[in-house]
């Protein structure tokens, strides 16, 4: 079993700060129900541009036009719902 929040009230901290550490703190007060879900997303998208001289295509085997001094681009994306698993079986 895996616990992330337990069901129940509950306030939780948030910083927003900049590389010095200084920024703004938020307190918020969240209730979680037996039956809440949570939902973690994520994308990543890469862009880049090859400036390749000599045999780099022919050495890598290169297919996909990563070395032809175009810009490509490669994305992902990731959506993941999850039960809340703290209250699973009660």
């Amino acid at each position: 079993m895996e616990e992330i929040i337990p069901a129940g009230l509950h306030t939780v901290e948030v910083a927003v700060l900049d590389k010095s550490g200084n920024g703004e703190l938020y307190l918020r007060d969240l209730e979680l129900e037996k039956n809440d879900w949570f939902y973690v997303g994520i994308a990543d998208v890469t862009a880049s541009q090859s400036f390749v001289n000599g045999p780099a295509k022919i050495v890598t085997n290169d297919t996909a036009g990563h070395y032809d001094n175009n810009l490509s681009w490669m994305g992902v994306w990731l959506f993941i719902p999850t039960e809340n698993l703290a209250t699973t079986g009660n």
